[in-house]
């Protein structure tokens, strides 16, 4: 009896179903690279062991097929590559002092402080700006104050005639009466309500 690789078993499943690889990927919702991964035992793949156990047991569960016992089998050595994990302990062994990296010191631009001018000034003329729409609105908006009408134009009275010479004062007394006019009444003003 020979023993046929996972891959091989997942494929001849989903052969003897009669279904095609684009079936498999849209009803077990699978991406298609995944699929075809697991098929031809390409474990490296995954990025994690958990990925990998999980797809196989997706996808698995949709060929009705029992992969419980593969997936304990299924060692971590196996999906990733071996001179990646001897590269990666070889490294670490040499390297046995801690390495205390500093942090570099960030340069300060100064733009917090430019900022914090500009935004000062943007809020001064917006500030200043409400003010007058505020002012121009209240002025339309207000009803107007109160006048008294105007007073009717004063007459002004005739300039005064210069003296004539003295010829006789009986004469110039009779027409300084007869000249002389009467004072104007007093005005008053009348309010309305």
């Amino acid at each position: 009896m020979t023993e046929e690789s996972l891959g091989k078993i997942l494929r001849s499943a989903r052969e003897s179903a009669e279904i095609t690889v684009d079936d498999a990927v849209y009803r077990a919702r699978l991406p298609r690279a995944v699929v075809e991964a697991l098929e031809a035992d390409d474990f490296g793949f995954f990025t994690s062991p958990l990925y990998a156990r999980s797809f196989l047991r997706q996808y698995g569960d949709y060929l009705n097929l029992d992969v419980s016992q593969w997936i304990e089998d299924l060692v971590p050595t196996t999906l990733i590559d071996s001179e990646a994990v001897e590269s990666f302990i070889d490294l670490s062994e040499t390297d046995s002092a801690p390495v205390i990296r500093e942090k570099p010191k960030e340069k300060s631009s100064g733009g917090g402080a430019m900022a914090a001018v500009w935004m000062a000034l943007i809020t001064g003329g917006l500030v200043f700006g409400g003010m007058e729409v505020y002012k121009r609105l209240d002025d339309q908006l207000s009803p107007p104050a109160p006048t008294a009408p105007p007073a009717p134009p004063i007459q002004q009275a005739a300039a005064p005639e210069p003296a004539p010479a003295p010829q006789d004062a009986a004469e110039t007394e009779e027409k300084s009466v007869a000249t002389a006019q009467p004072e104007p009444p007093k005005r008053a003003i009348i309010v309305e309500e």
